[in-house]
């Protein structure tokens, strides 16, 4: 069954339904101007509808009349995202990702699908080790604001047993120090699951964002 989509003819098709002796503007026009004032009625009304749908649409973006402002903020309640200082298409696009991340099963597919969703196509990479360690590495992160709710997001999404190590860059052009976000007991890149962090930045430990 296709999905319903908006329905922006409304007057031309309450005037199809017309019969022949209705057809014609000059022979009968108040007949006519009649259907459109209610099939106007009637398209306002849908388009009002849809105004609401489409405001809890995560796949439109807020410029398109996809969830904004308040709205984007009860969504965000609702799957644990706190907006802190995102605008509404950031807020968004990590709703995105802690939805992915909640729905995910472990797989590296779904690690994927998250990096894909907060990063694009390209923009990083993914590569697993023996015995169960995972770095991602993504050069096009720009600041620790979107470094921490990705951090939560693979935190959420990790399999159980699995040693994982977030790099980024803290600038644009790649400016070292490679900061990065990592289980492990000692900081060092030792197998651990304290959820500390290696090398030195005033970011948050992963485990301590809230989940």
């Amino acid at each position: 069954m296709p999905l319903p989509t908006v329905d922006n003819s409304h007057v031309a098709e309450g005037l199809a339904l017309l019969t022949g002796q209705f057809s014609s503007d000059t022979r009968t026009p108040d007949v006519r101007n009649l259907v459109r004032v209610k099939m106007r009625r009637k398209q306002s009304l849908e388009n009002d509808f849809w105004a609401v749908i489409n405001s809890q649409l995560l796949a439109l973006p807020p410029a398109q009349g996809g969830p904004s402002g308040q709205a984007l903020n009860q969504l965000g309640a609702l799957v644990g995202e706190p907006r802190g200082n995102f605008n509404d298409t950031q807020y968004l696009l990590f709703i995105k990702v802690i939805i992915a991340a909640r729905r995910s099963g472990g797989r590296a597919e779904d690690l994927l699908k998250i990096g894909q969703i907060a990063f694009g196509l390209n923009a990083f990479q993914y590569t697993e080790y023996l015995v169960g360690k995972v770095d991602y590495y993504a050069p096009a992160i720009v600041t620790d604001e979107y470094a921490q709710p990705f951090a939560q997001a693979l935190h959420i999404a990790r399999p159980p047993g699995i040693y994982l190590c977030f790099s980024y860059y803290d600038a644009v052009n790649y400016v070292l120090p490679l900061f990065t976000l990592a289980d492990s007991v000692s900081g060092t890149g030792g197998s651990g699951f304290d959820d500390q962090i290696s090398n030195t930045h005033p970011v948050v430990p992963i485990s301590s964002i809230a989940c």
